[in-house]
C-alpha cells in the first residue's frame, strides 16, 4: 500500500481511515475520548504504519484524591 491511497479524516470527537489496495478496501472509524484539535492534526505513513498526532484542544485537568 502507498501513501497515496489512505485519506484520514479527523473531527474534533472521531477519526476515520480509508484505504485500498489491489485486493481489498477498508474503512475504520474510532470515537475519541477527548476532544482534538482537528487544525493541529498530522498523519504520516512510513514503513507501512500509519501514525495519527491529534493534540488535545484542551489540557487535561484534574485533581488527585485519597483512595480511602
Amino acid at each position: 500500500m502507498e501513501k497515496k491511497d489512505i485519506q484520514v479524516n479527523v473531527s474534533e470527537q472521531s477519526f476515520c481511515v480509508r484505504g485500498s489496495r489491489e485486493d481489498i478496501d477498508f474503512l475504520g472509524c474510532w470515537s475519541l475520548a477527548h476532544p482534538v484539535n482537528e487544525e493541529k492534526a498530522k498523519a504520516k505513513y512510513k514503513n507501512g504504519l500509519l501514525y495519527a498526532i491529534m493534540p488535545l484542544k484542551k489540557p487535561l485537568k484534574g485533581k488527585k484524591i485519597p483512595v480511602e
